[in-house]
């Protein structure tokens, strides 16, 4: 049964104003009187009323998620978990709109609804670059406006701030790794396959620049589920497609993949088909989280901790929620920190 703080206040003798300030720690009182106030709203199991702390601050105590992921994508699995542990921590909780962003249209709809909410801030997550200036910046200035708008994982919008990892760097850490391990020729596994995808057009540079050599026929789509579309028709593709190329009498030492979660199936699939890992392929990929520890096949990885990731993204809301936020507030992304982790998956060249 709810109390409510007028039950309180006449439990210890006071008005429910002082009720009120002191549990929302406002105002000077004698310490005996905020304690019995504290001990009897804790004998009575009292719950303070967001909706009432939402008309008073004119904002609710949440952040709202908007995801152009699949809700079963692990990153942004682990992701959320991460991020609503460390938002509790400053009484903040998250609403999630997961939608599809294949027009502006879409895109605009889920952030109107999450506006009608009055939000504390917006975080947002496209699942890449191209994905993310569906929206505009001017639609997205005209619907957001001064709210505190953070972009997570990829920069889409030049004039807003955004949490990122150097997707180059990541690159070219595995590239020399398996150069390292002695691979010379290496193949793509990519979600998109447009040849201008800039992580494509990516690869072939540091690829380039290392000095090794890739092959049109080395690449290998894999296309990501979308909001609403059936997660095992996509796995079913990677494994299959990891079946095919242990068949393949030529193909490259290594692969790298653009998805951990793509690359754990085509390993499956591999495997399957009677290739071996690492003897016979390399496989590493970008990201870092518990899916690519936790395959049958341990994945190397390039990327950073989710944890990491989630303390990062926390760090830079707080400052743009802070009262002098436009002064904190930068364009500029800040970059964490990526790093390889090498598991089972890659070897020597043979």
């Amino acid at each position: 049964m709810t109390v409510s703080l007028k039950e309180i206040a006449a439990d210890c003798g006071v008005s429910p104003g002082t009720v009120s300030n002191i549990l929302a720690q406002r105002g000077a009182y004698a310490p005996e009187t905020r304690q019995r106030v504290l001990d009897v709203a804790l004998r009575f199991g009292y719950q303070p009323s967001r909706i009432a702390r939402a008309l008073r601050d004119q904002a609710t105590p949440a952040v709202g998620l908007l995801v152009g992921h699949h809700l079963a994508d692990p990153f942004f699995a682990e992701m959320l978990d991460a991020l609503t542990r460390r938002l509790a921590e400053g009484d903040l909780e998250v609403m999630v709109s997961a939608c599809d962003w294949s027009t502006a249209e879409m895109a605009r709809k889920s952030l109107e609804s999450f506006l009608s909410w009055r939000l504390r801030a917006f975080l947002v997550m496209p699942r890449d670059r191209e994905q993310g200036q569906i929206l505009s910046p001017d639609i997205l200035g005209e619907l957001v406006g001064d709210t505190p708008l953070l972009s997570i994982n990829e920069h889409p919008w030049s004039d807003r701030p955004s949490v990122i990892t150097n997707r180059r760097k990541i690159a070219q850490i595995g590239i020399q790794h398996l150069a390292e391990l002695g691979h010379r020729r290496i193949g793509l596994l990519h979600y998109s396959d447009d040849p201008n995808h800039f992580k494509q057009l990516m690869f072939r540079e540091v690829i380039a620049e290392a000095g090794l050599h890739y092959d049109d026929k080395d690449f290998l789509y894999s296309p990501l589920p979308r909001p609403g579309q059936i997660v095992e028709a996509h796995a079913k593709r990677a494994y299959e497609m990891g079946k095919q190329f242990a068949a393949r009498t030529d193909r490259p030492s290594a692969v790298f993949s653009w998805s951990d979660s793509t690359a754990g199936r085509f390993a499956a699939g591999f495997l399957a088909g009677g290739g071996r890992i690492p003897q016979d392929l390399s496989l590493i990929t970008h990201s870092n989280n518990r899916l690519a520890s936790l395959a049958s096949m341990p994945l190397t990885t390039v990327g950073a901790s989710v944890d990491i990731y989630a303390d990062a993204v926390v760090t830079q809301l707080k400052r743009m929620l802070a009262k002098d936020a436009q002064r904190q507030q930068s364009p500029e992304p800040f970059e964490v920190e990526v790093r390889l982790t090498q598991r089972e998956s890659t070897g020597a060249a043979s």
